[in-house]
């Protein structure tokens, strides 16, 4: 797992973290107006709430994070329960099954599939997309829309698969966001919040069920 605030502090500059993990003041505002943090509770410059209590949205007031389930930008879900969905609400991944977003089985049980039906993997023979058995290995991949990938690189008896998410779910001018995913959950969240004051941003980091503030300053 990628240290996510590590790589901020690096990029950022300072970091001034604080006592109580919320305080980060208790207040605080955008230059020119309009609340940034208000308690526990984060907006965006429009005014939308960014975070609520346990809650996280999107800038257009859209849920990003609602207990443990996640969406995408346009609302459709990104993971509830086990179940991790591409945007068009194909499943992606359904307890062991992979899919691709055609709906096609990606990986079943061991045994892995070209996007188009074809056997990659079938007990422990590899094949080419021709049929073709290969002895190299193989390597799958499908795309997330454009907010990541799901590959794997398959051998005659094991295989690594990962799940990646970019950092597009919210990516403004005012408010960058990046996702660490651990094949499984979304681990480290980290809201890169501008206060429109030169050289400084606001950082909101959701990790271990629990949210920090910080102060950056380049």
């Amino acid at each position: 797992m990628r240290n996510i605030l590590g790589t901020l502090i690096l990029a950022l500059g300072t970091v001034i973290s604080f006592a109580d993990p919320m305080q980060c003041p208790h207040t605080l505002s955008y230059a020119g107006g309009g609340y940034l943090k208000s308690g526990t509770t984060f907006f965006y410059r429009s005014g939308n709430y960014l975070k609520s209590g346990n809650t996280l949205y999107y800038p257009s007031g859209g849920y990003l994070k609602s207990g443990e389930t996640y969406y995408y930008p346009a609302g459709a879900y990104l993971k509830s329960g086990s179940t991790v969905y591409y945007p068009s609400g194909q499943h992606l991944k359904s307890g062991d099954v992979y899919y691709y977003p055609s709906g096609l089985t990606f990986k079943s049980g061991s045994t892995f599939y070209y996007p188009g039906g074809q056997y990659a993997r079938n007990g422990k023979i590899l094949y080419r997309p021709d049929g073709s058995e290969t002895p190299f290995p193989v390597y799958l991949q499908a795309e997330i829309g454009s907010y990541g990938k799901l590959s794997a690189i398959v051998r005659e008896e094991s295989e690594n698969i990962s799940i990646q998410f970019y950092s597009q779910l919210i990516q403004t001018p005012e408010v960058n966001f990046t996702a660490d995913w651990d094949g499984d959950n979304f681990t480290t969240l980290v809201f890169q919040i501008n206060t429109g004051v030169a050289e400084e941003s606001v950082l909101l980091t959701y990790s271990n069920n629990q949210f920090s503030c910080a102060l950056a300053q380049y």
